[in-house]
């Protein structure tokens, strides 16, 4: 096997967006780390998942991302941050990869090294920015997907685990039937602060509900094999909207304490006293 070069793993990486790949990333950053898992298959279609709850969906021509709780459909080329990691799945491979954004600034420091990365053979090289610490990116070799980037002392900014190529993955896989609580703004334009109020209220509202009866609350979330089906569940189950059981799966389950209950009571009965006024 001949070593590759840098051109050769930046074609290698660029031509992966024509397979089908299945992995878990893990993206470090001030000593915190944040997990998702990743499928991906031609043409530009994603399905990104952390804890199992989808926070990004794209099928090539559209795309969601999940924001505070609610998946928004993204406007254009705008790309977000999920969970608020500095890496996401989508640097890992293709024309717009953290490979092909880096690269003009980056000189190459010698020869691609041989790796073995859980169990799969790949290949290290190391390049560095002016004025800059030099930086080791690893590509798996089968596919050309980056798998690990990290500092020459072992400091890891991004690894790759699990990762798979399967022959297919289903369309519907790529594909969002949930609800999109509201479009992303397009530039320039704003949600009124009424309509802010009105998604607070209804958040509020089916939060006391859950709070009500948090041992069926959390049986109906553990008990569904899908998300949609925990969301309808808890729709059938509190008399919640869609998007209300959405902020209940969405909270952390530090909202079933007393203290919480009381507080979200109070803040709305303020906020539906000064709208009747």
């Amino acid at each position: 096997m001949g070593t590759p070069s840098w051109i050769e793993l930046a074609g290698r990486n660029a031509a992966a967006e024509a397979i089908c790949l299945s992995g878990t990333l893990t993206a470090t950053e001030k000593n915190e780390a944040s997990r998702v898992d990743f499928q991906h298959a031609p043409g530009g279609k994603w399905c990104v998942e952390h804890e199992g709850q989808p926070v990004y969906i794209a099928s090539g021509a559209t795309a969601v991302v999940r924001v505070e709780g609610h998946m928004r459909r993204l406007d254009g080329d705008i790309r977000l941050p999920m969970l608020g990691a500095r890496f996401s799945p989508l640097d890992l491979l293709g024309r717009e990869s953290l490979i092909h954004k880096m690269s003009t600034s980056m000189a190459v420091e010698g020869d691609a090294e041989q790796r073995t990365i859980g169990g799969r053979a790949a290949w290290s090289i190391r390049l560095r920015a002016p004025e800059r610490d030099p930086i080791e990116m690893t590509f798996d070799d089968a596919t050309g997907v980056l798998i690990r980037l990290a500092t020459p002392d072992g400091r890891v900014a991004l690894t790759v685990d699990g990762l798979s190529v399967p022959e297919t993955l289903p369309d519907s896989l790529f594909e969002w039937d949930g609800p999109v609580l509201d479009e992303r703004p397009t530039r320039g334009t704003r949600r009124s602060d009424e309509d802010d109020e009105t998604e607070r209220i209804e958040a509020l509202r089916a939060l006391i509900a859950a709070h009500s009866q948090p041992d069926r609350v959390m049986a109906a979330i553990a008990g569904a094999d899908s998300e949609r089906g925990a969301r309808s569940t808890l729709v059938e189950l509190l008399g919640v909207t869609e998007s209300g059981a959405d902020h209940i799966l969405a909270a952390p389950i530090g909202i079933f304490r007393g203290d919480h209950a009381v507080a979200n009571r109070r803040t709305l009965e303020i906020m539906e006293d000064e709208r009747r006024q």
